[in-house]
């Protein structure tokens, strides 16, 4: 009886005076809360609007693979000031340096006398310095240089937090970090940005999640540089971050496993479709550090090697020739027209979540994509127990006909 009243009540919508006092009168969100909310109204209001936090046992881990990996990456990166300074050497002795600065902030003192946690920490510390070798190689094959880390948007920042207001004059702000942003100066002095994003786990852009208010948080940070006079987004994309695992048999030869490796670290995401920036990106356009891959028959075969020809690669607009490119690549080049459909469309999605936020809206409307419906991770699913019912879903697209859907509208 109470779950059966529950479902009934949050299947109500909030009082207008109940909705400014949880949540205020100007949202402060970040864009993961709204995500959240386009991932089930139900989940955000019982997150940000009641604050209510599960139960969980109490583990204390310092060797949190994430937190790790990130804060190292984050300290010898930010140390480099230039790409002569990625020697081998250099990287496996700042790597080092981090992991031992890491435990002395994060581990009691006489913990490194327990030998398991000194093999996991030995474990630890090789696939780091494996992971800075593969993107030391990224950052010397590209212009694009990493100049601000863990960069907050927002509170105080020099770049404001995103604030949106809709026609009926509701109105929230975003606030967020990034964790990586590199910058390339081209030839006739225009500044292009990258937003990277480290991730331990697998995760892609798909465009069809961000137009249905999922996977928002690359674009709102692009959109707030961008208006900031952080220079022209060239792109946004995810770094993998975790220890590579190659599954190949024992006759796999050095150059095979070299290659998996490589394709373990590349990122995903979008590129702008310019052929300077997509060169400045990657000058080998072989598909080893951003999604974008020339096929065979972009280049020419001669005694020192594959010469890639330019003139075939890219039209007289300086934009990528399709056919060119492997199908993976298509569908990660975004022009600058298209770059502006998709962030004016993630602008209309915070609007839309913002009047219904004002509304009073709170029913259970779990998504349901093709890794299964919001309330198997939800950690209020048994408040609502929209698990037993239907989901919201929508079709799967690849990037290229989403904009041609946005191109179309």
């Amino acid at each position: 009886r109470q779950v059966r009243r529950g479902r009934q009540a949050a299947s109500q919508r909030l009082d207008q005076s109940l909705v400014r006092q949880l949540y205020g009168d100007h949202p402060f969100l970040s864009p993961s809360r709204v995500e959240d909310f386009y991932r089930c109204p139900f989940q955000f209001f019982c997150k940000q609007g009641l604050k209510l936090s599960p139960r969980r046992q109490v583990r204390y881990d310092p060797l949190a693979r994430g937190n790790l990996v990130h804060d190292i990456l984050c300290r010898v990166l930010a140390g480099l000031q230039s790409r002569e300074e990625m020697t081998p050497e250099h990287l496996q002795s700042l790597a080092e340096e981090c992991v031992q600065l890491y435990l002395k902030q994060h581990l009691p003192q006489g913990s490194l006398d327990n030998p398991r946690l000194r093999a996991q920490l030995t474990r630890a510390g090789e696939g780091v310095a494996a992971m800075l070798q593969e993107l030391a190689e990224q950052i010397r094959h590209s212009r694009f240089f990493p100049a601000a880390f863990e960069y907050r948007i927002g509170q105080g920042s020099a770049t404001p937090a995103l604030t949106v207001t809709t026609p009926e004059g509701n109105s929230v702000s975003l606030h967020g970090t990034v964790d990586r942003i590199d910058r390339y100066r081209d030839e006739n002095g225009v500044e292009y940005f990258r937003i990277v994003d480290y991730k331990t786990g697998f995760k892609t852009l798909k465009l069809s999640d961000v137009i249905h208010g999922l996977n928002l948080q690359m674009m709102i940070y692009l959109i707030c540089l961008e208006q900031g006079n952080g220079g022209q987004g060239a792109g946004v994309l995810y770094q993998p971050a975790a220890q590579a695992k190659l599954k190949l048999g024992r006759q796999a030869t050095p150059a095979q496993w070299k290659r998996e490796k490589k394709k373990a670290y590349r990122m995903n995401g979008l590129v702008l479709n310019e052929k300077s920036v997509v060169l400045a990106m990657d000058d080998t356009l072989s598909g080893e550090s951003i999604p974008v891959k020339a096929l065979a028959k972009g280049y020419l075969k001669e005694d020192q090697g594959l010469i890639p020809q330019w003139e075939l690669l890219f039209d007289q607009n300086g934009k990528a020739v399709e056919e060119l490119f492997e199908k993976s690549g298509q569908d990660s080049l975004i022009d600058a027209y298209q770059l502006g459909l998709v962030t004016e469309k993630v602008l209309d999605k915070i609007r839309e979540m913002a009047d219904r936020l004002f509304a009073g809206e709170i029913a259970p409307q779990p998504v349901e994509t093709g890794g299964g419906k919001a309330c198997t991770w939800c950690d209020y699913a048994t408040l609502c127990r929209a698990k037993d019912g239907p989901g919201r879903s929508y079709p799967s697209q690849t990037n290229r006909e989403v904009l041609k859907e946005l191109e179309q509208k």
